[in-house]
């Protein structure tokens, strides 16, 4: 998957922050705290998968993702919305919010939760 090749070329990288994935995490998080309207967490979440690929610095890599966004996503939300059970909106907080937390630790297991 192109963000789990985005997270390895990260957790190479010297860099103990990351702003781009900052701000998208910032954005959901806004999001999760003032509102339960769920009709911009498909809009959120690929504002947050390109923040992986774009801290990468890759061209090659944010194309292809941008050349396969939208049918990932409608497989991605699909599968979210007939099996996330419970609270999407807490789930879906909580997942990107611990990848960007793994990436910050550098802790490989990245690879596995993208």
């Amino acid at each position: 998957m192109l963000e789990s090749r985005a997270a390895e070329i990260l957790l190479r990288q010297d860099m103990t922050s990351y702003p781009q994935v900052m701000q998208a995490i910032g954005r959901i998080e806004q999001k999760y705290y003032s509102s339960s309207d769920n009709s911009t967490w498909k809009e959120l979440d690929a504002v947050f998968h390109r923040s992986l690929l774009e801290a990468t610095d890759n061209f090659f890599l944010l194309k292809a993702w941008e050349n396969s966004v939208n049918i990932w996503y409608s497989i991605n939300m699909l599968r979210a919305v007939n099996h996330g059970g419970g609270n999407f909106a807490t789930k879906f907080f909580g997942d990107h919010r611990h990848i960007y937390e793994l990436l910050l630790a550098k802790d490989r297991s990245v690879l596995h939760e993208i």
